[in-house]
């Protein structure tokens, strides 16, 4: 990440981030708790009193560059567009200001609540159809080689090796039943392995979402 000051989003910039939904429609913050985003520009606070982001401290309001970072706390995925004095961040950006754009809800009355409270915003059944329609838009004009998280990695190794891990373990024990070959130590083994590498990319992965937090954590 630069040392430079926070960047001028001149227009608007896209991002991804959760939200913690309540039963009135809000959408607050997943992991600090605050209240709910207004309808219109949220506006960052900084309980140090400076005014925007800074890159010696921790605030603004949060968002990933892709969708496949915005994972963790929080109820629903939404796509925001930032605005103001922002830090880029290598996998996510904090801004001065922001607005929400769409949010991706899957229950019904729950997307009649949201849309009462927040009119300008697009709500939608799931996930892949946000996406779709608001995709990430690139950051390269502004400096930035914007990557995927570290943790979006382990994420999808940890999926695949509990898949194939899985269907390894049923084939042989099928196998074993069937033909009575088989030892059962070395299958053993072979779970217990299994495991501990499982082990090792959740481990990783929580690692590594901790060690960017100072960029990603959502506010």
């Amino acid at each position: 990440m630069s040392t430079a000051g926070p960047a001028l989003v001149a227009a608007e910039l896209r991002g991804y981030r959760r939200f913690r939904l309540a039963t009135d429609g809000g959408l607050h913050p997943p992991v600090q708790g605050g209240p709910a985003w207004d309808p219109g520009l949220e506006h960052a606070v900084c309980p140090s009193g400076h005014d925007g982001p800074t890159r010696g401290c921790g605030c603004g309001l949060h968002a990933w560059y892709h969708p496949a970072d915005a994972v963790g706390a929080g109820d629903v995925l939404a796509s925001v567009l930032v605005r103001g004095p922002t830090v880029l961040g290598d996998h996510g950006m904090r801004a001065a200001a922001a607005r929400v754009e769409a949010v991706a809800v899957r229950d019904t009355r729950t997307r009649a609540a949201i849309t009462a409270r927040y009119p300008g915003v697009t709500v939608m059944a799931s996930t892949r159809r946000l996406v779709r329609t608001h995709p990430p838009q690139p950051v390269d004009s502004l400096g930035v080689i914007a990557t995927l998280s570290p943790t979006s990695k382990y994420r999808r190794a940890f999926l695949l090796l509990w898949g194939i891990g899985v269907a390894l373990f049923y084939s042989t024990v099928a196998l074993a039943a069937t033909t009575g070959l088989g030892d059962p130590a070395l299958l053993l083994a072979a779970v217990v392995l299994g495991q501990a590498v499982l082990g090792w990319l959740v481990a990783r992965s929580l690692h590594d979402s901790t060690s960017t937090s100072g960029q990603t954590k959502p506010a």
